[in-house]
């Protein structure tokens, strides 16, 4: 694994088999705000290296944080687990996208332990 990934590595919620189970991901984020964005750019820095996304814009964020990501502007692949919340712009779409990620990169974590 990534020398980049070590500090995820060492805590007990994701440890070596999770932080493999993250790598393996694919994920497609739905979208083309600020929410997708911030999604894209969890899951391409907590090490999912597959993404979809609707937009050259949300890939670009995502490579940008990981240049290593593989992704696809395209639709594929379900959305992520996600919210059906009712959000304002700004901040609550920061939120959201956060939340998306998080949901997905906890499922995946469950799942690996």
């Amino acid at each position: 694994m990534a020398l980049r990934y070590t500090r995820q590595e060492r805590l007990v919620e994701v440890g070596t088999r999770g932080q493999e189970r993250l790598s393996g991901l694919r994920v497609r984020v739905a979208g083309s705000g600020l929410a997708a964005e911030v999604e894209a750019l969890y899951l391409a820095g907590a090490g999912v290296t597959t993404l979809e996304v609707d937009s050259e814009q949300v890939a670009a964020a995502a490579r940008g944080i990981n240049p290593e990501v593989d992704v696809a502007v395209g639709s594929s692949l379900s959305p992520s687990t996600g919210t059906s919340m009712e959000l304002r712009a700004g901040a609550s779409e920061v939120a959201e996208g956060a939340l998306r990620a998080l949901i997905t990169l906890r499922a995946a974590l469950q799942e690996a332990n």
